[in-house]
């Protein structure tokens, strides 16, 4: 009954419901579940009549209820769904009913919303103060869609002053957050309430201004109240400036937009550090042209100019810092500038805000200040000198060239040793370098540390933050440096687990060398084997098992590495891992542990390769019975995973009897779905008597699928099976003559076996079908009484 309701086949519907008992609640319930085929298939026909055929009105009420508040696919079918409000007799659970569906209508809406279906509901709606709500809504959705015809019709039925402003406003902020300006331009006259209409206004303009859509917000500020418009221009105009947009930043700092020049001015220096902040020269430029006082210009260049040099848009700082006509206020927009800009390493920023200094007293201040930050943040003192060399601009031809390249060399080294007097100096600034990934600087700080225990130390620190950036050349040579021996050794066992990571084997060695016996913990090795097996290193995998003397620990540190190394699909290196365990029963445990890891991780990821890893794991399992009972497991799951995927876990069965069924159950879901891939294909897996059930069950169905039939019968591998497809299939369509003619033609024109010899089926191949098979398959029709007489013969 289901087969013919998804199928939508009513005349076969009539006979079976005709077979059914007599009113009662398990037909009902029969009925049901066939009228929940046909309406996600969308035949409106067949759950009409199905519906009508329920005889409990209760329990149709309650069905259909549930079919529309759950299931938002049936949105799809709008004929089904009318069908299914109409049949609800309960007004007050039509009118819930009909305010879910237009809950589900707003979370799905699209451009394809089918708003002839939202009218309908809306109308069906008798609940006065619930209708209303409903509008409410539905003016949301259409606004955000542009739906005109659907937003003036709902947002005039509001008949609640109050509800239908707030909606009016809600429904602006949507239209204009998605650039609909004609739905802007209806609904904001609308508004009764002024004060809600210029709060709307300003966040409106807000939510249009940051997605771009500047005309929107042009639209908003010409709209909004005189008394709020000086705040509406100053949010929107930074979203301008940031985006780049210069006709509505020139229209948003209007002087006539703005009732007071101080709002103006509020204005234009946020859209100016914002301009900055994204390195818009031009609306930059713009900003800095307005009419603006000169003190109010020199503070928000200086402003800017700080955000311009922290995200280092170098053009914007050049354009900016001559704009500026205080010479106190420019020095001290170098001092705050340069610093930031060092430590981030914008060295080329910092070399033109020092240099753009007229007096060279406080150039050379400046120049000092510079060093200072660059040497405490570790950079190399070539780069600092050659940025000086920039900054003076320095003539090799002037008489005073060598004078001042020693001055320079002076300024810096007197800089370094300055700041680096002592060896916690030294260690601080050894690590300040490594962590920015400058390690020649680190090595050379390094080397200056006097105290042998401070310069381990600091080597110490160096090779953790080295072995995290895999600099192994900088990591070998601090671990050789190093004296104290137990301190080396357990830096050493730190780094190798990172080594393993990278899948360097000659560091991995060599750290392995330096670590002392009694302090290479199972802990190391088992974590490093873990971290290399996750990514794929065979080689750092075999050292590192190798090294391992311990059968105990090297059963759990495979067990272990090998259940991840499944999780992330690398297969050889889980093979490799298995077989160094020595227990079967634990190999057994670790196989089974990583096919849950890999199914864990195919859920996670919906990803194929994940399954093929779960197939391996538990084709290495040797325990039949356990592996049959988590094949039968993973097969419970044929619901929600593939069916090709649960035809897999059913091969790996062992047991005959378990197969078979579970063979049975697969293939009578295949066929329901129409999946007749699957189908034939578990006509390998099923034993003998078995593969004959499923394969007439594919036949019976397979009849109701026309032309069809002939590829799902080259589906089937095995000719004898074939046969007994075709056979079942003509005895299943006496009623449909030209199907009969076609597979009696079909089965005539293959190749076919010989006469059974006394047996139920042939035993050699070779004569066509015009025996045993034909005659047998024609007398079998005739007894059914169903055989038309033109095709007796």
């Amino acid at each position: 009954m289901h087969r013919a309701a998804a199928a939508g086949n009513l005349r076969q519907l009539r006979r079976q419901l005709a077979a059914l008992p007599a009113a009662s609640r398990q037909r009902n319930l029969i009925v049901l579940a066939a009228a929940e085929s046909a309406a996600n298939n969308g035949h409106l026909d067949v759950v009409a009549y199905l519906l009508q055929s329920v005889d409990d009105p209760s329990s149709r009420n309650s069905w259909c209820f549930n079919q529309l508040s759950t299931k938002a696919e049936l949105l799809r079918h709008p004929g089904v769904v009318i069908c299914l409000v109409r049949t609800i007799s309960d007004q007050r659970s039509k009118d819930r009913c009909c305010a879910r569906v237009i809950e589900q209508v707003q979370v799905h809406v699209s451009e394809q919303t089918d708003w002839s279906l939202v009218n309908f509901l809306v109308q069906t709606i008798s609940d006065v103060t619930l209708k209303e709500i409903v509008y409410s809504k539905i003016v949301l959705s259409a606004a955000e869609l542009n739906a005109m015809t659907e937003v003036r019709e709902f947002s005039t039925a509001i008949s609640d002053e109050s509800l239908r402003d707030r909606s009016q406003v809600q429904a602006t902020k949507a239209a204009a957050r998605a650039g609909k300006i004609e739905a802007v331009e209806f609904l904001l006259p609308q508004i009764i309430n002024k004060d809600l209409r210029d709060s709307g206004c300003i966040e409106a303009a807000e939510a249009a201004a940051s997605g771009g859509h500047m005309e929107v917000c042009k639209f908003i500020v010409r709209t909004i109240s005189d008394a709020h418009r000086d705040r509406c221009c100053i949010l929107t105009a930074k979203h301008a400036a940031k985006h780049g947009d210069i006709g509505s930043l020139e229209f948003l700092t209007a002087i006539e937009n703005f009732a007071l020049e101080d709002s103006r001015d509020e204005c234009c220096l946020m859209a100016l550090q914002y301009a900055a902040m994204y390195g818009q020269l031009e609306s930059t430029t713009l900003l800095v042209e307005r009419r603006l006082s000169e003190c109010v210009r020199d503070e928000g260049c200086a402003s800017a100019v700080c955000f311009a040099s922290i995200y280092n848009h170098l053009a914007v700082v050049k354009y900016l810092m001559p704009q500026i006509s205080d010479p106190d206020l420019k020095e001290r927009c170098c001092k705050t500038s340069v610093e930031p800009s060092i430590r981030k390493g914008h060295f080329a920023v910092a070399e033109f805000l020092i240099g753009s200094i007229s007096d060279e007293a406080t150039k050379h201040q400046y120049c000092r200040t510079y060093v200072d930050c660059a040497v405490n943040e570790g950079f190399d003192q070539v780069q600092v000198k050659n940025s000086l060399f920039t900054i003076f601009s320095l003539d090799k031809t002037a008489a005073d060239f060598h004078e001042k390249c020693a001055e320079i060399t002076s300024l810096v080294q007197g800089a370094a040793y300055q700041n680096l007097d002592s060896d916690e100096d030294l260690k601080a600034a050894a690590e300040l370098a490594a962590k920015r990934e400058n390690f020649c600087n680190a090595i050379s700080k390094i080397n200056k540390i006097t105290k042998p225990v401070t310069r381990d130390q600091c080597c110490s620190r160096v090779i953790d933050l080295a072995a995290k950036f895999y600099q192994w050349e900088t990591v070998k040579s601090l671990v050789k440096a190093m004296q104290n021996e137990f301190l080396r050794s357990q830096c050493s066992m730190k780094a190798v687990e990172s080594a393993s990571q990278s899948g360097n084997i000659d560091t991995v060695r060599f750290l392995l060398q330096h670590v002392a016996t009694e302090d290479l913990t199972p802990e190391c090795l088992k974590k490093s084997i873990q971290t290399a097996a996750i990514h794929g290193h065979y080689e750092v995998v075999e050292f590192l098992v190798g090294k391992i003397t311990c059968q105990e620990l090297k059963d759990e540190s495979c067990r272990n590495a090998a259940m991840h190394a499944a999780a992330w699909n690398r297969l050889a290196l889980f093979d490799f891992l298995v077989k160094q365990i020595s227990s079967e029963v634990l190999k057994n445990e670790c196989c089974f542990d990583a096919a849950m890891e890999a199914e864990a991780m195919e859920a996670e990821s919906r990803s194929r390769i994940y399954l093929e890893a779960e197939i391996l794991c538990l084709r290495a399992v040797t325990d039949g019975i356990r592996r049959d009972e988590y094949c039968a497991k993973r097969y419970e799951t044929a619901d929600e995973m593939k069916l090709n995927d649960a035809v897999r876990f059913v091969e790996l069965i062992e047991d005959k009897d378990k197969r078979d069924q579970l063979s049975i159950k697969l293939a009578n879901t295949a066929i329901y779905r129409g999946k007749w891939k699957v189908a034939t294909k578990l006509l390998q897996v099923a034993s003998e008597p078995y593969k004959i059930i499923i394969c007439r069950r594919i036949a019976e169905s397979a009849v109701n699928e026309g032309s069809q039939i002939f590829s799902i019968a080259e589906k089937i591998p095995d000719a004898w099976l074939r046969d007994q497809f075709w056979m079942t299939a003509a005895q299943a369509s006496t009623a449909k003559p030209e199907m009969l003619r076609h597979i009696l033609k079909t089965i005539q024109s293959n190749s076919s076996r010989a006469e059974p010899n006394g047996s139920d089926g042939p035993k050699q191949l070779g004569s066509p079908l015009t025996g045993w098979p034909r005659t047998r398959l024609c007398l079998a029709c005739c007894r059914m009484r169903r055989f038309p007489a033109t095709t007796r013969g």
